[in-house]
C-alpha cells in the first residue's frame, strides 16, 4: 500500500482542528502520514494537538508549529517538504471527508503516471440538506484554469513529486492560495481527472473569522496576488487573458460580498463596499458588467464556477 501524506494546517481554531484530526482517523485507508502544521496559534491549539496525538497509536504523525505566523502557503509548503508519501492531499481544519476518500483516490491514482492529478465532487450542506455538486472532466490543468475550474483544496489528490516539482506554493501569495497552486501546476503540463464521486465536504465548519469573509483584507490580498500572478499567467495564457482574469476576479469578489451583505441585510455595507472594495469598480461599472454577464458566460461558460 502506497503511503499517503495528509496535510492539515490550522491557526487559532483548536476546536476545528480536533474534528479534522478525528476525520482523518476514520479513513478506511490506513497507510497515512498525517502532517499537522500549526501556524503559531495563540488559542491553546498547540496543547490540544499535542495531547491528542499522544493518544493515537499506529499512525505516522508529524506535528510542526511555526514560531511566527507565516501564512497558509508557507505552512502547506512545510508539509510538502516534509512529506514521505507517494501521494499528497490537503484537509483544512474546516473540511470533512467521506471515510473512503483516500481509498477511492489511491485506487484510481495507482492506474496513472505522474502526469496526472485527481479531484472529486463536492457536497454542501444547504439548509440541512446535502447537495452534491457533480463535475466530470479529464483535461489539462491549463485548460481547466482557462475555463474557470478551480476545485476546493479538500477535493484534490496529487503525487507528491508533482508538488515538489513546482516547489509548492508561492509564499508571497496570501489570498487565492488554491488558485496559485493550479496556476503553477499548469506551467508543467499536469493533467487532472475528476473521479466523479462526492467525497468532500469543504468549509463545512465555516466561521465568521475566515479571511474570505473579511471584505477589506480579502480584497487587499487578492489585489496583491493578482500583481504577483501577472508574470506567470501572462507567460502561460497571454496578457489578454491575464487582464480578463484580473477584471473578473475583482468583479467576482464584489458580487460575492454584495450577496453576503444583502443576505445579512447590511444595506449600508452593500452600497459602501461597491465603492471601497476596488477603486476600479464604481457603481456604474458594476451595472454595466451585470448587463454583460450573459455575454461573458457565452465566452467562458464556467468562469468562476468553483467546482
Amino acid at each position: 500500500m502506497s503511503k499517503v501524506s495528509v496535510c492539515i494546517t490550522t491557526y487559532n481554531r483548536k476546536n476545528n482542528v480536533f474534528f479534522a484530526i478525528e476525520n482523518i482517523l476514520k479513513q478506511t485507508y490506513k497507510n497515512i502520514q498525517l502532517i499537522i502544521v500549526d501556524d503559531c496559534s495563540t488559542d491553546g491549539s498547540q496543547e490540544l494537538i499535542s495531547k491528542k496525538i499522544k493518544q493515537i497509536d499506529k499512525l505516522d504523525i508529524l506535528f510542526i508549529r511555526n514560531s511566527v505566523n507565516k501564512g497558509l502557503a508557507s505552512s502547506r509548503n512545510l508539509a510538502i517538504n516534509n512529506s514521505k508519501g507517494t501521494y499528497f492531499t490537503f484537509c483544512d481544519d474546516d473540511d470533512i471527508w467521506a471515510d473512503n476518500f483516500i481509498a477511492e483516490f489511491v485506487k484510481i491514482a495507482s492506474k496513472y503516471d505522474e502526469n496526472w492529478c485527481f479531484t472529486c465532487c463536492n457536497s454542501y450542506d444547504i439548509k440541512g440538506k446535502i447537495k452534491h455538486r457533480i463535475s466530470n472532466y479529464r483535461d489539462s490543468i491549463k485548460n481547466l484554469v482557462y475555463k474557470g475550474f478551480t476545485p476546493p483544496v479538500a477535493s484534490q489528490f496529487y503525487r507528491t513529486s508533482s508538488l515538489k516539482k513546482i516547489d509548492g506554493y508561492n509564499e508571497k501569495i496570501k489570498s487565492g492560495v488554491d488558485h496559485d497552486l493550479w496556476i503553477r501546476l499548469s506551467s508543467i503540463g499536469l493533467n487532472a481527472i475528476n473521479i466523479g464521486l462526492p467525497l468532500s465536504y469543504p468549509n463545512i465548519k465555516n466561521d465568521k473569522g475566515r479571511m474570505t469573509k473579511n471584505k477589506l483584507k480579502r480584497t487587499e490580498g487578492i489585489t496583491n496576488s493578482l500583481e504577483e500572478w501577472r508574470s506567470i499567467i501572462s507567460d502561460i495564457y497571454g496578457e489578454k487573458f491575464y487582464l480578463f482574469f484580473k477584471k473578473n476576479y475583482n468583479y467576482y469578489l464584489i458580487k460575492t460580498f454584495l450577496k453576503q451583505d444583502l443576505k445579512n441585510r447590511n444595506y449600508r455595507d452593500a452600497f459602501n463596499n461597491l465603492i471601497k472594495l476596488n477603486k476600479v469598480f464604481i457603481l456604474l461599472d458594476v451595472v454595466k458588467k451585470i448587463k454583460k454577464t450573459i455575454y461573458v458566460k457565452k465566452l467562458y461558460p464556467n468562469f468562476f464556477t468553483f467546482n
